[in-house]
Protein backbone atom coordinates (compact mmCIF):
# COMPACT_ATOMS: atom_id res chain seq x y z
CA UNK A 1 0.00 0.00 0.00
CA UNK A 2 2.76 2.38 -0.97
CA UNK A 3 0.78 4.37 -3.52
CA UNK A 4 1.84 7.78 -2.19
CA UNK A 5 5.42 8.88 -2.55
CA UNK A 6 7.00 10.47 0.50
CA UNK A 7 6.94 13.81 -1.31
CA UNK A 8 3.21 13.56 -1.95
CA UNK A 9 2.69 12.52 1.64
CA UNK A 10 4.57 15.53 2.95
CA UNK A 11 2.63 17.86 0.68
CA UNK A 12 -0.63 16.30 1.82
CA UNK A 13 0.34 16.76 5.46
CA UNK A 14 1.21 20.40 4.88
CA UNK A 15 -2.06 21.03 3.10
CA UNK A 16 -3.91 19.36 5.95
CA UNK A 17 -2.09 21.53 8.50
CA UNK A 18 -2.95 24.61 6.49
CA UNK A 19 -6.56 23.50 6.17
CA UNK A 20 -6.89 22.87 9.88
CA UNK A 21 -5.32 26.22 10.74
CA UNK A 22 -7.70 27.97 8.38
CA UNK A 23 -10.61 25.97 9.76
CA UNK A 24 -9.84 26.95 13.35
CA UNK A 25 -9.20 30.56 12.41
CA UNK A 26 -12.54 30.88 10.62
CA UNK A 27 -14.93 28.30 12.07
CA UNK A 28 -13.87 27.79 15.68
CA UNK A 29 -14.51 31.39 16.84
CA UNK A 30 -17.96 31.28 15.24
CA UNK A 31 -18.79 28.02 16.98
CA UNK A 32 -17.53 29.33 20.31
CA UNK A 33 -19.50 32.56 19.99
CA UNK A 34 -22.57 30.58 19.00
CA UNK A 35 -22.28 28.30 22.02
CA UNK A 36 -21.63 31.29 24.27
CA UNK A 37 -24.76 33.07 23.07
CA UNK A 38 -26.72 29.84 23.39
CA UNK A 39 -25.62 29.47 27.00
CA UNK A 40 -26.63 33.03 27.80
CA UNK A 41 -29.99 32.76 26.06
CA UNK A 42 -30.95 29.45 27.63
CA UNK A 43 -29.46 29.63 31.12
CA UNK A 44 -28.61 33.20 32.08
CA UNK A 45 -31.13 35.95 32.87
Amino acid sequence: MDSMSSEEEREYAENREEYLREFHRVIAPVVVIHRYEYEINHHGN
